[in-house]
């Protein structure tokens, strides 16, 4: 399992480097934002102007209600791959790429 978990965050890494290249000359900001035109974006009271505005309001994983998870324990999308050993069981709950 240590190799797998190796070899996934090599993938990680290789993926994030190839990147880099659509994020050059990018500006991120964080905040609460609203259109005040088409092209008119406030932003925590800062007014930007754009062509082309992108809104990425990313992820977090959704912990679903399930009785008894707390005590039992869970493994997200953001730890599962630090795992360095095999656990002797484990069940997936989700679909799409994350599950």
């Amino acid at each position: 399992m240590a190799r797998v978990s190796q070899h996934i965050q090599e993938v990680i890494w290789r993926v994030a480097a190839n990147e880099q290249v659509y994020v050059e000359g990018v500006t991120v900001r964080f905040g609460n934002a609203s259109f005040a035109s088409p092209h008119e974006l406030l932003l925590n009271g800062e007014r930007f102007t754009s062509r082309n505005i992108v809104i990425a309001n990313g992820l977090h994983p959704l912990i679903p209600s399930i009785e008894g998870l707390e005590e039992v324990g869970y493994l997200t999308n953001e730890d599962v791959f630090d795992l360095r050993h095999l656990p002797a069981s484990l069940i997936a709950v989700g679909g799409g790429p994350i599950g």
